[in-house]
């Protein structure tokens, strides 16, 4: 690393600004560093410098301003010389107050404003964003009562090349739900812990648990027909649906989503008759499923002699799911038919077969019609819902709003508007992916991220000194991946009928960065539905002895939150912008307009809404003072340096270096 001459972190930069008014002026020396400054002062401008190295390549000039007295502007920057890559904001850290009539208060920087040019090109920078090598002239300026307060200061910017294959770790995750189901969604909601099932009861996130199909009819409605029953075949086995203008089968798209590490062993029964009408069965609103699950059981473990245990592959006591599809031959009305995943609280020891023995009980289950998987690509089944579900039936949550008045995800994902393959988040809380975790060892570096749909890969940023990375899929994280419209995003991206007319109809047709906010910390309720009383406990650090029940804070539903203002996991936009905020709209039009617009995505370009990331200029992402839930932010800012088909390439820089 290049060494340079150079105020140190400690020293700072304070600097006194008029208005149309002219004051005495001085010099003075600081005998503590040895350094100088000369000070003097106009009516229009004040700079300051200290003396600087030879091998400094963008040396800023040797003099400086400031009255002694009057009202004005205080500046203090923590640095004058910085790296490239960085911002102003980010990188200088400044603080400015301002004095007038001997009374001092400190701005924020959304109270005055800075322009920032480039000294030998002339041009101007946003204050937030990322720079390049060169020395640059900032001034700041405010204004109160009619009167308009200026100081200009120079600030150097060096270049430094980028190493590779340094900066970053591959991290091996621990605590996802490949090994713990305890803290998936059929873990405790917020608030409530009745809604959880025995940790061991979900299906395994990978191998091949088995599924069991079960198509359903009630008395009073039209039997499953031969050809309903192929479709409901090509739904969960197709290999070649993608190929016929459908989307993937359940099957292919979770053994590609996966790549390759969840082999679903799926089995389609022969269709059930329900012994109730739907009528009667509807009526029973709560309790139906406890009737369809006592039928399904008198009727498979009895009269058809199913063994239950060839259906428990991990052998933990349990089913490792079963998807009920209904057919109906009336309207579907009303929230009672809405396809839906559950689970009841069979014991594992209360199944028998009608000789005695013990069997795996059910406990996970899907409930879907029939029409769902046929109202899309009309005469070709489509399994958007029902890969949907199945994503429940793993462990992951809705990503969309149950408030139904923002999109905080964005909507381009399977697990939020049933489109397009998992995201990053989920993929690692499967443990289908072990991240790049940026740990702190290199001050400025590159790599190179292969699409994410084909190879999993995905970076972790968060804090790399203060409060580094837990290692789990269970903590506040930025997660970076290069999403590309190819392989399981392919056909959303050319639109999805379900969303015709929202947003652009579907998920993002160009590649680029994609970027999103997790928030997935994981603490103990102490006492109710505030913040202040919820305890965050790193899984690695609970207690299972301790008697508290864990689980995680976060919603993307406000109301389900440990606080209304954390959401689990958030689309982080190009530009800086959330554009998918609460909204005082419960129309999709409204909240869902971004939905798959390209721009959200980072990239090089005019298709994109900007290449570059840096605290400062996403302080609207982080509603907490600007920083994360937890109170840190990253320590580097990143930009796209290169992307073609085979990868896009990130520079990181770290903010203090």
């Amino acid at each position: 690393m290049e060494k340079f001459k150079t105020l140190t972190l400690g020293t700072v930069l304070s600097l006194l600004a008029l208005s149309s008014c002219s004051l005495p002026f001085a010099s003075c020396s600081d005998t503590s560093t040895g350094e100088t400054t000369s000070q003097t002062g106009t009516s229009n401008e004040v700079t300051s410098t200290s003396s600087t190295s030879e091998t400094e390549p963008f040396p800023i000039p040797d003099s400086s301003t400031t009255p002694l007295e009057g009202n004005g502007l205080m500046v203090t920057l923590g640095r004058e010389y910085i790296s490239e890559g960085t911002s102003f904001l980010d990188a200088t850290d400044p603080y400015v107050s301002f004095r007038y009539n001997g009374v001092a208060r400190d701005l924020t920087s959304a109270q005055y404003k800075v322009k920032i040019v480039n000294d030998e090109t002339g041009e101007e920078v946003a204050k937030d964003e990322l720079l390049e090598a060169g020395l640059y002239k900032v001034t700041i300026s405010y204004t109160y009562a009619s009167e308009t307060f200026n100081t200009t200061v120079y600030l150097s910017v060096r270049p430094h090349e980028a190493e590779t294959d340094k900066g970053y770790e591959k991290v091996e995750l621990t605590h996802t739900l490949a090994e713990d189901q305890s803290l998936g969604v059929f873990g405790p909601e917020f608030g409530n812990y009745s809604q959880q099932i025995p940790a061991d009861a979900a299906p395994a996130t990978v191998g091949s648990p088995k599924f069991l199909i079960v198509p359903i009819s009630f008395r009073n409605e039209e039997a499953w027909q031969a050809d309903e029953l192929a479709d409901l075949n090509d739904a969960y086995l197709s290999t070649d649906l993608q190929d016929r203008g459908g989307f993937y089968s359940v099957h292919e798209f979770y053994y590609r989503s996966s790549y390759g590490k969840l082999d679903l062993d799926i089995e389609i029964a022969d269709p059930f008759v329900m012994p109730l009408t739907s009528y009667a069965f509807q009526n029973k609103g709560d309790s139906a499923m406890n009737t369809l699950l006592t039928d399904f059981v008198s009727e498979f473990a009895t009269k058809r002699n199913y063994d239950f245990n060839n259906y428990d592959e991990d052998q933990d006591g349990y089913i490792d799911g079963i998807h009920f599809v209904y057919k109906l031959d009336r309207a579907i009305d009303g929230d009672f038919w809405w396809n839906y995943t559950t689970f009841v609280d069979y014991a594992p020891d209360s199944v028998k077969s009608p000789s005695g023995q013990m069997m795996a009980a059910p406990c996970v289950f899907f409930f879907s019609a029939y029409e769902s998987m046929m109202s899309v690509y009309h005469n070709i089944p489509d399994s958007h819902t029902v890969i949907h579900e199945t994503g429940h039936m793993l462990g992951a949550d809705d990503y969309y709003s149950y408030d139904m008045n923002e999109a905080p995800a964005g909507g381009s994902d399977m697990m939020d508007l049933n489109v397009g393959d998992h995201g990053a988040y989920t993929k690692m809380l499967f443990g289908w992916v072990d991240p790049y975790v940026i740990n702190g060892e290199s001050e400025h570096f590159e790599i190179t991220l292969r699409p994410f749909e084909e190879s999993g890969d995905v970076i972790v940023l968060r804090n790399s000194s203060e409060d580094p990375f837990n290692g789990t899929p269970f903590d506040e994280y930025l997660t970076l991946s290069y999403y590309t419209p190819t392989g399981l995003n392919e056909i959303d991206s050319q639109g999805f009928p379900e969303w015709q007319g929202v947003g652009a109809g579907g998920i993002y047709s160009l590649p680029g960065l994609q970027v999103f906010h997790v928030d997935a910390r994981t603490g103990v309720d102490r006492g109710g539905y505030f913040q202040s009383q919820f305890e965050y406990i790193d899984p690695t650090d609970f207690d299972e002895t301790s008697g508290d029940v864990l689980q995680v804070a976060a919603s993307n539903t406000a109301s389900y939150s440990a606080s209304r203002n954390i959401r689990l996991i958030e689309a982080v936009a190009s530009d800086g912008k959330d554009h998918f905020a609460p909204s005082y709209s419960q129309y999709m039009d409204d909240y869902l307009s971004e939905f798959g617009n390209n721009e959200i995505l980072f990239g090089l370009g005019s298709s994109y809404g900007g290449s570059t990331y840096g605290n400062s200029k996403f302080k609207a992402m982080f509603p907490s003072n600007g920083t994360f839930n937890d109170g840190t932010l990253p320590d580097y800012s990143f930009r796209v340096v290169g992307m073609d088909e085979q990868g896009l390439t990130l520079r990181f820089d770290a903010n203090a270096a």
